[in-house]
């Protein structure tokens, strides 16, 4: 059986690990270089050294293709992703997006991640991905090499079950919560658990008033 969805993440994470499986078994007939989520490496700042780590994938969550739909019980949550496919070459700036040679080029690395993910659940209980757009999005000149990034889309869709309010009974009656002022504040060894009173900034316990 199919693994639940638990959120945004996951779908994202099991694009990532599919890409990732089918570059490192040369399905693809050639090597992804980088296969990661995207966290803004295309910023103007990193776009130079990233060009070294081409050909490459990277996954980003980019809201959603329409609203959420009421279902009983929940909601039908309707995901759209991203894969930006980032190819260089020292020819020109064809190259970088058709290949020349042993070099991969951007047009053909979304055409193939259009076809290995295409129709795929990925493991998880969720409709099938549906490709969709695929748009040019960086074509330049950096350290004497022709880069070019081609995103395409993907349109998701999964239920996400509705969730009781926090308390026993469903009632919100207690609000505790901590701040801490970076940067004189340390990290808490573990982020999910309360820090003690002496190692927070501040800290407050509202009882909220009940019908």
């Amino acid at each position: 059986m199919s693994d639940p969805v638990t959120g945004i993440g996951q779908i994202e994470n099991a694009i990532a690990a599919r890409i990732k499986q089918a570059s490192n078994g040369d399905a693809l007939g050639y090597k992804l270089k980088k296969v990661e989520s995207y966290s803004g490496q295309f910023d103007t700042d990193e776009f130079a050294q990233l060009t070294a780590q081409f050909p490459c994938a990277l996954v980003a969550y980019v809201g959603d293709w329409q609203p959420p739909e009421r279902r009983q019980g929940g909601r039908q949550v309707f995901p759209k992703f991203a894969i930006l496919c980032g190819s260089k070459n020292l020819r020109n700036q064809a190259a970088g997006r058709i290949g020349s040679d042993n070099d991969v080029g951007s047009v053909q690395i979304a055409a193939d991640i259009r076809m290995l993910l295409s129709e795929q659940m990925l493991g998880l209980q969720m409709d099938p991905l549906e490709p969709g757009a695929a748009v040019p999005v960086i074509n330049s000149t950096t350290r004497d090499r022709y880069a070019s990034v081609i995103s395409i889309e993907f349109l998701g869709g999964y239920f996400e079950q509705a969730r009781k309010p926090v308390g026993e009974d469903g009632n919100l009656e207690t609000y505790f919560s901590q701040w801490d002022v970076p940067p004189h504040a340390a990290p808490p060894e573990d982020p999910a658990l309360p820090r003690a009173a002496d190692k927070v900034d501040s800290q407050q316990t509202v009882q909220l008033p009940q019908d």
